[in-house]
């Protein structure tokens, strides 16, 4: 997956816009460059959504990250997907460690009290929404990716949608694709 990043990567978003919360670097492994194609992807992809119990085509494309010396993001929430779009809301949120990390890194789940430390092959599930109200987002799973203090950290994101997203997607029937839709809840 790094190598797919290689020289690809571009400042991260933060939801749909840059800002000062996120500054790691980031590659959407899509359809348009073959990514989505390799085989390696396509293995990681099957798995993942096996293990989360639903269909391939609910995950997003992953998103692949860098995170150098000094770089970061503060807390945050995955769920920014309303329920009226085509693929409705982010219920999971699946995480995996391309890298060990020297110092720092860890992704930090501010309202457990619990960080993760990077470990290349380590993945991480976890809810983005109630299960008993899938409008509201899991008030527990609110979380940051720690400073990096040396090496570099690797890790990619598979967001998981209650509906299919890859057919809206590729049919360009979701003009929100990418954006911030989720009104906080």
């Amino acid at each position: 997956m790094v190598e797919l990043a290689g020289e690809k990567l571009e400042r991260s978003l933060a939801g749909d816009q840059l800002s000062p919360v996120r500054t790691s670097t980031q590659y959407w492994c899509g359809d348009e460059d073959g990514c989505t194609r390799d085989p390696t992807i396509d293995a990681i992809t099957k798995r993942m959504t096996r293990i989360a119990g639903v269909p391939e085509e609910n995950a997003e494309y992953f998103q692949i990250l860098k995170y150098e010396p000094g770089q970061f993001y503060r807390t945050h929430h995955d769920q920014q997907s309303a329920h009226w779009t085509p693929q409705g809301v982010r219920v999971y949120t699946f995480f995996v460690y391309l890298s060990d990390v020297e110092a720092g890194g860890g992704t930090r789940f501010t309202d457990l009290g619990i960080t993760v430390t990077p470990k290349l092959g380590r993945a991480v599930l976890w809810p983005s929404v109630l299960d008993s109200d899938l409008l509201t987002g899991e008030p527990k799973t609110h979380h940051e990716a720690v400073t990096v203090e040396a090496g570099v950290k690797y890790a990619a994101n598979l967001w998981i949608h209650l509906y299919d997203f890859k057919s809206p997607s590729r049919a360009g029937e979701c003009p929100f694709l990418g954006q911030n839709t989720h009104n906080g809840r």
